[in-house]
């Protein structure tokens, strides 16, 4: 059966293993930056998406899907480092007690920027279905075709011609097809629209998660940066001498 002192052992060892292999989670993240979202300009990004979708409208953006999943993964794996780190200050905290709380008021400043930390990244997350989504119904909408009727038109021509009676007169009747658009004019231009549609919501979920990879790698730097300024505080918040109970030191 686990007990919680091999639970916070193995906590530690978790903690030492994010704080030594920091720099190259931090490098891990600016490699993706570069390879996927290497560029600034949205004008340029729209452009590369326009063409693509119009070659391939009902397609997904395959330039932009593996970034996604770089996204994802990034986000996913800091979340789970903040919470490793959560838990470690929680293990460490003393029993309730008067008096020499300074440490213990460093280790809740710091669990709550990891906890609010945390409720950002998962926000972030919650970007990616949504994008899917709307995505998704603004292709379907590039699959409206036109739609075209035939029907029948009937005209009449009426002549007179003599007789005994008085005038008679003949009629002619005749029957034409007749093609029309149902629908609202401009459809050409509309499928235009959509196409542009489809390209600017690309675009602005490319912007969307480039912001968000390096908000992450911003949290990332300042949570490293917190816990190694204030490690002695959040392992021993009273010190050497001050009571803990579930000090292991």
């Amino acid at each position: 059966m686990t007990s919680i002192k091999q639970i916070k052992k193995e906590t530690i060892k978790q903690v030492d293993a994010i704080l030594s292999n920091s720099g190259t989670r931090l490098e891990e993240m600016s490699n993706v930056l570069k390879i996927h979202f290497g560029s600034t300009k949205l004008s340029e990004i729209g452009a590369t998406y326009e063409s693509a979708i119009a070659s391939q409208p009902e397609g997904k953006n395959a330039s932009l899907a593996p970034a996604v999943e770089s996204y994802q993964d990034l986000i996913s794996v800091t979340i789970d480092e903040i919470q490793t780190l959560d838990r470690y200050i929680m293990l460490h905290t003393p029993q309730m007690e008067d008096g020499n709380n300074f440490g213990v008021t460093v280790q809740m400043m710091v669990s709550k920027a990891l906890t609010d930390s945390r409720d950002e990244l998962t926000k972030m997350l919650a970007a990616v279905p949504a994008y899917n989504s709307a995505r998704a119904d603004a292709v379907e909408k590039l699959g409206m075709q036109r739609t075209v009727t035939t029907g029948t038109k009937t005209t009449s021509n009426s002549e007179s011609t003599g007789g005994k009676d008085g005038d008679d007169k003949k009629t002619s009747s005749s029957t034409v097809c007749e093609e029309k658009m149902v629908g609202p004019a401009g459809v050409e231009e509309r499928m235009t629209l959509r196409l542009v549609h489809v390209a600017s919501l690309d675009v602005q979920f490319y912007f969307q998660l480039r912001s968000g990879l390096l908000q992450c790698r911003d949290t990332y730097l300042m949570i490293l940066d917190n816990v190694e300024k204030n490690k002695s505080k959040l392992t021993l918040p009273k010190g050497t001498g001050g009571s803990n109970s579930m000090n292991m030191y």
